[in-house]
């Protein structure tokens, strides 16, 4: 089978791309550049030239036997959120996942299945709940943004496509940038917690992102939406406790919420700030094992010396 991959350039989606192609699948990344170097070396994936809006190029390729994947979307962090960059992050989701669902009503023959990126951002800061799939959506910049994501494939449900909506926590690993941003300045000795401390993060190691991407795309009975994040959501004082733990570095600063809010802006409050306590119900219950349920597990991964 070949599955197409939107977003298959970044860290979540290389590393999805590999995995898939050991598993014996052809991967197929659309992307604007398709003569940079390609990140693996196999046959089984390949390129193709897309500029995120012409719908041909795409029919062309919707043929055969076929899933898709989109994880497609401009960074939403660290900066902060003027209008413009508002604009990108949601045109950059929905304009291109309204493309895709175009295109899929068009062609002569359906994917098997369609797994869209999504993020617990929909959720909202929610101090007192702890949240599962069924909870309703929250308020703010991000609710909004992932409900028309995630809305924009509406379509394919009416023409009883298998579409599957993963809402991603925190993502941690080698290479993932927010795990940089983290760790910084506990390795400058300025390490600690932010805001108030108690507001819960959660997070998910990448190699349980992975496997719980593939999990869904092969087992016929995943459809609709499943929170992607370890079973072990902590507060934000826990988790830095943890962290400077693990890096052997001092755990004494706190970036208040007020220098925050002054710095950041709404990005401080919906992302730094808030607190969403998800727990990854359905995935469990369909007998997903994560490799790294809690933190000092997998740090103990990231952090060990290759």
């Amino acid at each position: 089978m070949k599955i197409f991959v939107f977003g298959g350039t970044g860290f979540i989606g290389s590393a999805l791309s590999s995995a898939l192609i050991n598993k014996g699948y052809e991967v197929i990344v659309f992307t604007r550049n398709a003569h940079r170097p390609k990140p693996i070396k196999d046959d089984k994936f390949q390129f193709v030239q897309w500029d995120n809006f012409s719908t041909q190029i795409l029919l062309e390729q919707f043929k055969g036997e076929y899933g898709i994947v989109n994880l497609a979307g401009e960074p939403i962090g660290p900066k902060p959120w003027t209008k413009m960059r508002k604009r990108k992050i949601l045109e950059s989701r929905v304009t291109i996942t309204q493309k895709i669902s175009e295109v899929i009503v068009k062609a002569n023959v359906k994917p098997a299945f369609v797994l869209q990126g999504s993020a617990v951002g929909f959720y909202g800061d929610r101090p007192i709940e702890k949240l599962y799939e069924q909870a309703p959506k929250g308020t703010g910049f991000m609710p909004d943004v992932v409900d028309q994501w995630e809305k924009a494939l509406e379509m394919e449900i009416e023409f009883g496509i298998r579409v599957v909506y993963t809402r991603l926590g925190i993502v941690l690993g080698k290479n993932s940038g927010i795990f940089r941003i983290m760790t910084l300045p506990f390795r400058l000795w300025f390490g600690g917690y932010v805001g108030s401390g108690q507001q819960y993060t959660s997070w998910i190691h990448i190699r349980d992102v992975i496997n719980a991407m593939s999990f869904l795309i092969e087992d016929q009975r995943a459809q609709g939406i499943y929170n992607l994040t370890a079973p072990n959501p902590l507060k934000m004082k826990d988790f830095s406790a943890i962290l400077a733990r693990k890096l052997k570095k001092p755990n004494w600063f706190h970036l208040p919420k007020f220098l925050l809010k002054i710095t950041f802006g709404q990005m401080a409050e919906e992302l730094l700030l808030a607190s969403q306590e998800v727990y990854p119900e359905r995935l469990v219950k369909m007998g997903f094992k994560f490799d790294f349920p809690t933190l000092g597990l997998a740090l103990d991964e990231i952090l060990k010396k290759d």
